[in-house]
């Protein structure tokens, strides 16, 4: 016998971290899926596509693990495109591997017809996060006539791409585009990528690039380029204002990303990572005097002209550029441009580069105007001839620097007071930029370039901008690494949304505050309430619920790190009502109709009424409930089947029962 009541029945079901269903949404994606299924974890969708189609702020999409490949054909111009995808400040929308999975991107079956074609584009979005994607192997056009890209933001902004790893690209890993502003990459490696069938060869396939654009607000934070076959990071003819590269390394640029020999992308060829390879061999190298670690950019006449010439454009805050086969930090195409260098170099390490340390294009960039401070270059100009620094522009804006070679002028110079040299540090050896990454995305621990104590490059800085680069000891040290500054191990966030709340109308909201932990910053957080309710501070640690009747309600907090980890909990508001009772129910059997009890009743509370069945001497069974307000009249069904025996109901408001006898089915 199965007794259902069909009318406001309330459900209580269990949230946990777990089965989150209290956020809007949380959608699966998964290489075995269809794009017909409900994108739960057991029925995943099949495309990221089709999961991004429908996702609205706040959403999640997991990406499960394992290789996604291209249906569009050799002619696409886009193989993933994400489009139209529009969060919010308060509830981004996130896109995501499944925690310790690796989704993998891969085109390899690919042989493109289309001149500019792209693995994964993100086209007019915003407040969108990408996380924890593998983006690899995808040819340039045989001709020549173009070049391929990894991963695309176009027209779009707000948008985080975070542990993305981009390469063996037939052309350029990943870029900014057509005015993008507000995008950030952090904790992202592109690398392998070249052109080697274009006319010019190895001139377009760069790690990191924003070229030829107004885009702006653009932040790079623990990223890593390297291998690729022109510039490690590209700004060349950048005309937007506000670019910020901070704890991020370039090496080997200009090393051919597959061998000595082969032009295009082949699928775990690459080539190893082995600097005595190319020391001693230059058919590994595309270029003797090219391969910027950062170009800086620069301009042709008129073509930089956007933010005059005080707004600043863009810092390099403790970046590390060696071993490229060009410049550590270059600016080029410069003719009469007054626009391009409003920039600030701060705590770089520039060494062992084939041409200069910083350099420009000479002698025609006579209106640089820099900002350099606490920065080191030396063991440069391996393969042509230049200095450490490379500079004709103002010298009053750099200090505390060691250049142990210049070109033209040596400015803010602290050679003759100190030395530096391959004794300072723990360790020379660049094989170490390729170490894997942390569990939670940032940069691998290493000794690389790390100070010995003693060194005369520790406490030689100049105290200057000092919350993008804390210090220990009496000032800061020369170059990209703080001696002694042993990073900590990162806490991935945790959270607890408090204690379940209960409270009586005719009260009808109640506040709730949120603990957190974790030492990833900054942290956003996100209240939800299922069934919706309106809140006040979904976004800050303590939320106000108001609106509230009757019922139970479900709560979810969710706390995202800057790496975009997360960590959620829920809590219960339950709403009760124990208010005096006007009048006692009025309820009689109407009718048996199809196998249903129908009751009629009439309540001049108002209250939560509830239905019982008797299941034996004095005990009854709770079948399911109903609210009803003053005055309220109407009807509900209880499902019955034919029993042996009479059967006896009672509906009950506050301790006011009424009491029904049912006689079985006949």
């Amino acid at each position: 016998m199965k007794y259902i009541l069909f009318f406001l029945l309330l459900i209580t079901t269990t949230v946990s971290a777990d089965n989150p269903t209290f956020w809007a949404a949380t959608y699966y994606v998964a290489p075995t899926g269809s794009d017909l299924n409900p994108g739960t974890i057991t029925q995943p969708f099949k495309t990221v596509q089709k999961a991004s189609s429908i996702a609205a702020p706040g959403d999640l999409i997991y990406v499960r693990g394992g290789t996604y490949t291209s249906t569009a054909g050799n002619a696409a111009d886009v193989h993933f495109l994400i489009q139209n995808v529009t969060g919010t400040a308060g509830a981004p929308i996130t896109i995501q591997n499944y925690p310790g999975e690796t989704p993998l991107f891969n085109t390899v079956a690919i042989t493109p017809t289309a001149n500019y074609p792209c693995i994964m584009k993100v086209y007019n979005c915003s407040w969108l996060n990408i996380k924890g994607l593998t983006i690899k192997n995808l040819k340039q056009v045989a001709t020549g006539a173009g070049v391929s890209y990894g991963f695309i933001f176009d027209h779009s902004n707000n948008c985080q791409a975070i542990q993305l790893n981009v390469f063996d690209i037939g052309g350029t890993g990943c870029t900014i585009q057509n005015t993008s502003h507000d995008i950030t990459f952090l904790n992202c490696d592109s690398h392998n990528n070249g052109d080697g069938v274009s006319p010019d060869a190895w001139n377009f396939g760069d790690g990191f690039t924003c070229t030829n654009d107004d885009s702006y607000n653009i932040y790079f934070t623990g990223c890593r380029a390297w291998m690729n076959g022109d510039d490690d990071y590209d700004w060349f003819e950048w005309r937007g204002t506000n670019c910020v590269v901070k704890d991020c390394w370039a090496f080997w640029a200009s090393i051919k990303p597959w061998g000595r020999f082969t032009t295009q992308p082949i699928e775990d060829s690459i080539t190893p990572s082995n600097p005595s390879l190319w020391a001693s061999n230059n058919a590994y190298r595309t270029s003797t005097t090219s391969g910027e670690g950062f170009k800086a950019g620069g301009c042709n006449i008129g073509r930089c002209t956007t933010g005059g010439t005080t707004t600043l454009k863009k810092q390099y805050i403790n970046i590390l550029s060696v071993g490229n086969c060009g410049t550590g930090v270059s600016y080029n195409w410069t003719e009469g441009s007054t626009y391009a260098f409003i920039d600030l170099i701060q705590n770089a390490t520039l060494c062992f580069n084939g041409n200069d340390g910083i350099g420009g294009a000479f002698p025609r960039s006579t209106n640089l105007f820099q900002r350099i401070d606490n920065t080191i270059a030396y063991g440069n100009n391996i393969l042509d001839s230049g200095g450490d620094l490379a500079y004709n522009g103002h010298c009053d804006s750099i200090q505390n620097c060691y250049w142990n070679t210049h070109y033209d002028q040596d400015c803010g110079n602290l050679k003759g007071s100190i030395t530096i040299n391959n004794s300072d540090f723990v360790s020379t050896d660049q094989t170490q930029l390729v170490t894997a990454r942390q569990a939670d995305g940032s940069l691998p621990i290493i000794t690389f370039m790390h100070y010995v104590a003693g060194s005369d490059g520790i406490d030689a800085g100049r105290i200057y901008n000092v919350a993008n680069r804390p210090y220990n000891g009496a000032a800061p040290d020369l170059g990209a690494f703080e001696y002694g500054a042993v990073p900590p191990t990162p806490v991935l966030p945790g959270c607890n949304a408090g204690a379940d709340k209960a409270i009586t109308l005719p009260t009808t909201s109640v506040s709730a505050t949120a603990t957190v932990t974790g030492s990833i910053t900054p942290l956003t957080y996100l209240w939800t309430v299922t069934p919706a309710a309106t809140i006040s501070g979904s976004t800050t640690l303590t939320a106000t619920f108001s609106g509230l009747t009757v019922g139970t309600y479900r709560v979810g907090f969710r706390v995202t790190d800057a790496s975009l980890n997360t960590a959620i909990d829920s809590m219960i508001i339950v709403v009760s009502n124990t208010g005096v009772i006007i009048a006692s129910p009025v309820i009689k059997l109407a009718s048996l109709w199809q196998g249903h009890i129908i009751l009629d009743f009439t309540y001049s509370g108002d209250k939560l009424m509830e239905v019982e069945r008797s299941v034996g001497t004095g005990g009854y069974v709770r079948l399911g409930s109903v609210e009803v307000k003053a005055g309220y009249t109407g009807y509900g069904f209880i499902d019955w089947s034919p029993v042996t025996g009479n059967n006896s109901y009672r509906v009950k408001a506050g301790s006011v029962y009424s009491n029904v006898y049912v006689k079985k089915k006949p």
